[in-house]
């Protein structure tokens, strides 16, 4: 199944599927406390934080292509602004 195809389902729709994990105990507490932070049970977090994952993928193949050449962008105006800062302190050390 394509993950762009998942929505999360009406609170009526029966759910006939169990999934199960093991987690640590650390790891089923903090659990417990996001769900308990949210009045949730943990059932209910659990589902709804595998959903948001997978909704993620949901927004479209341009997504990484958008995040990686903004990266991409930061990066090189970063070096030009770290070539200027080089070029203007080597010509102030030439001078003086």
């Amino acid at each position: 199944m394509n993950p762009n195809s998942i929505h999360p389902a009406e609170p009526s729709v029966l759910r006939a599927s169990t999934l199960a994990t093991r987690l640590s105990f650390p790891e089923v507490q903090a659990v417990a406390a996001a769900a308990k932070a949210l009045g949730q049970t943990r059932s209910q977090w659990l589902r709804d934080a595998a959903l948001a994952y997978l909704s993620q993928f949901a927004q479209g193949p341009n997504t990484s292509l958008q995040t990686t050449l903004l990266a991409e962008l930061r990066g090189l105006r970063l070096a030009i602004a770290d070539l200027f800062l080089n070029a203007g302190l080597a010509a102030r050390g030439a001078s003086g």
